[in-house]
């Protein structure tokens, strides 16, 4: 089965950035849970500052992202691109179609 070119590239995309995080971040397959924790909580508290929101109302946004990381990084290339591909696959329509109707829905909203 061929795979959707729009959520191949989403897919890479998405590894990519994560990688990329991980080395900001100083995540490393040996981070620890605590250690996880620790990097989100200073995420949330920065994002919290952009948002206006309590850090604790982004925590568990960023203690996923944390973990996403993580995972990615934990991961062989094959895995974490395939886990990434699944996910993007329920954001990209399949079919040309799909496509003109997601592009016709999104041009409503701002006409």
């Amino acid at each position: 089965m061929a795979k959707n070119p729009l959520a191949q590239k989403r897919a890479y995309d998405t590894v990519r950035q994560r990688i990329q995080a991980a080395k900001q971040l100083g995540i490393s397959a040996r981070t620890t849970e605590e250690e996880l924790r620790k990097i989100a909580v200073e995420l949330a508290t920065a994002k919290a500052e952009v948002t206006g929101k309590e850090p604790n109302d982004e925590l568990s946004g960023q203690l996923w992202y944390a973990h996403d990381i993580h995972n990615v990084i934990t991961s062989s290339a094959e895995e974490a691109l395939d886990n990434a591909y699944l996910a993007a696959l329920g954001d990209v329509p399949d079919a040309e179609d799909e496509q003109q109707e997601a592009i016709a829905a999104l041009l409503a909203e701002v006409g």
